[in-house]
């Protein structure tokens, strides 16, 4: 079973934010990225995670989709990318990543800290996001 969960955390909440980052495979160099808006999406094939960051200069959020393989993690980015091609702005939330797994893969459970999202301009491989 494909799992996706969600975490997030304020950017004024300084033990929130150091524990989320604590725990994702990002490099330390990310954490100035998250202050102009960043997204950001990284495979741990050992742990069979993905793990994909974004924020939006108030609010960092990371969504962690765990038992997929390399091939449905391809499938579910390739989609992604698709529809994010063809919108100005999209929302990344739990449940539109839960959706986007389901409809990739046939299988998804979701569990939230929050159903938290973050709208994304995604524009040049550049990310610029809004709280929703």
């Amino acid at each position: 079973m494909i799992h996706v969960r969600s975490h997030r955390a304020p950017f004024d909440d300084a033990p929130a934010l150091t524990q989320l980052l604590e725990a994702v495979p990002f490099p330390p160099e990310v954490r100035p990225l998250l202050l102009r808006g960043f997204f950001g999406r990284r495979w741990q094939q050992e742990e069979l995670c993905d793990y994909w960051l974004a924020s939006d200069q108030e609010t960092v959020v990371c969504w962690r989709i765990c038992g997929a393989t390399a091939g449905q993690v391809h499938a579910i980015r390739l989609r992604f990318d698709e529809m994010a091609a063809r919108n100005a702005e999209i929302e990344v939330s739990l449940d539109m990543l839960c959706l986007l797994v389901c409809a990739v893969t046939g299988e998804c459970r979701c569990d939230a800290q929050e159903r938290f999202g973050i709208k994304l301009r995604l524009a040049h491989g550049i990310a610029l996001a809004a709280a929703t």
